[in-house]
């Protein structure tokens, strides 16, 4: 695909890491396509209850290290999380596209669940 050309050609090959992190089972295959050889995948995507696949052949190939992390990385990650944001280099407000009053977070879950709130990103709860 044009992305994937698209990656190679500004990374001499491919990405040395790519973080799939939509939690969509389709995305999965095409990010690995990213990866260079010997590059680093992570499964970073809460991707349902199904089974997932991925074409092992592609990820075999490249000989990537393939993580499937749980949690936020503990307190080194996050330092690191609020420092990159405090300085403006991780500009953490772009992601949020949805506030909502804490009356309104079941409602807002529910249809995050469902898959009828398609263009959430990330949203932030007012609970005062």
């Amino acid at each position: 695909t044009n992305s994937t050309e698209a990656v190679r050609n500004l990374s001499q090959g491919g990405a040395d890491v790519v973080f799939e992190s939509t939690g969509i089972p389709s995305c999965v295959d095409p990010a690995i396509e990213l990866c260079k050889r010997n590059g680093t995948f992570v499964l970073q995507g809460n991707y349902g209850r199904q089974p997932l696949t991925y074409n092992f052949l592609q990820a075999h190939y490249n000989r990537l290290t393939m993580h499937y992390p749980c949690g936020d990385g503990q307190a080194p990650c996050r330092r690191a999380a609020i420092k990159n944001i405090a300085n403006g280099s991780l500009p953490w407000h772009h992601t949020i596209t949805h506030r909502a009053a804490s009356r309104d977070a079941p409602d807002l879950y529910k249809a995050i669940l469902k898959g009828e709130a398609k263009n959430v990103i990330g949203a932030v709860i007012r609970w005062s």
